[in-house]
């Protein structure tokens, strides 16, 4: 089973055009090999929170897991952060609050015998840091560059020893966005078009 989520439709923060696109091509790419594919482009809060259950209940018998996450994502106090399409970061509130923790999706995958692979193409510069600054530092935790190494994921990440994690650029980097599309080719991040082709026969 594959959840894949592609979110470039900000509202309040830079848009992204490739992560549609990207997420497609993944879900085409793992449907082609046999893959129950799950998938969101330009998820909400509420959105983005039920896909992540829904997904997670039925996963829970798979043998092959697979989450594929492009967008936003930014760390802050060693956590990682996915941001959802209609993030807003207001005046007295805490940054944390207003984006979905990346533990809370992989604490679901402590399941010694399962298969899990995960990659989240979302290593960018912190897309709310004017919304920070204008909220106060005394309001939020500052963020750090790209995401933050597996190493430094919450105790509430339980994984299992077949779990295999990938990021589109080294932990603390910011990951090349792509060049401009063409008629031939749309938009989509270099970490997806450097894809290999997947083959999996359990999954």
């Amino acid at each position: 089973m594959a959840l894949i989520v592609g979110n470039g439709a900000y509202a309040h923060v830079k848009a992204l055009p490739n992560p549609p696109n990207d997420a497609r091509a993944v879900a085409k790419s793992l449907r082609n090999i046999g893959f129950i594919v799950s998938e969101g482009v330009d998820l909400d809060r509420a959105a983005m929170q039920k896909m992540t259950r829904d997904f997670l209940r039925e996963a829970a018998r798979a043998q092959v897991v697979l989450v594929y996450y492009a967008g936003h994502g930014v760390q802050v106090d060693g956590r990682n952060y996915l941001i959802r399409v209609d993030v807003e970061l207001k005046p007295g509130a805490r940054m944390t609050d207003a984006m979905i923790d990346m533990d809370t999706i992989m604490a679901g995958f402590d399941d010694q015998v399962r298969t899990n692979i995960l990659i989240f193409d979302a290593c960018r510069n912190n897309p709310m840091a004017k919304q920070v600054a204008s909220a106060g530092t005394n309001r939020a935790i500052e963020a750090a560059s790209g995401l933050a190494a597996p190493t430094s994921l919450g105790a509430g990440a339980t994984l299992g020893a077949g779990t295999l994690i990938t990021f589109a650029t080294a932990p603390g980097q910011v990951a090349l966005d792509a060049k401009a599309p063409t008629r031939r080719s749309p938009p989509r991040s270099p970490a997806t078009s450097a894809r290999p082709a997947w083959k999996c026969s359990r999954c």
